[in-house]
């Protein structure tokens, strides 16, 4: 084996080593990185537990359990109205009920009527 290709074959191993020492370096700055927000939200969870747990503010204690009972919004109608869960498995069944009632129309004939528009 020449002298050239020796080298050649040592600097791409050397070169392999810094991809990876880089690629490991990465890597645990985004473990880094996720464990200070896990580590964020904890402290802040423990530091609102103690002042709630030190507050005799009623009106306080009312507006954290109101916001902590507030359903997530999972929909919105075609009107731009937000809808929690409850709200859209109304809104479903209802539907459910037009169409056992025939209130609908068939693809064939939103189509036809869609050429009148």
């Amino acid at each position: 084996m020449s002298f050239v290709y020796k080298y050649r074959i040592f600097a791409k191993a050397k070169l392999l080593d810094y991809k990876l020492i880089h690629a490991n370096i990465a890597i645990c700055n985004k473990l880094h990185f996720v464990k200070s927000i896990i580590m964020n939200i904890e402290v802040t969870k423990i530091d609102l537990a103690k002042k709630l747990f030190n507050t005799n503010n009623e009106s306080v204690l009312k507006q954290i359990a109101i916001l902590l009972e507030k359903e997530e919004i999972v929909a919105y109608t075609i009107n731009g109205k937000p809808l929690t869960r409850v709200e859209y498995i109304k809104e479903i069944k209802a539907a459910e009920k037009e169409i056992e009632n025939g209130n609908y129309i068939s693809h064939e004939q939103l189509l036809e009527n869609i050429k009148t528009w």
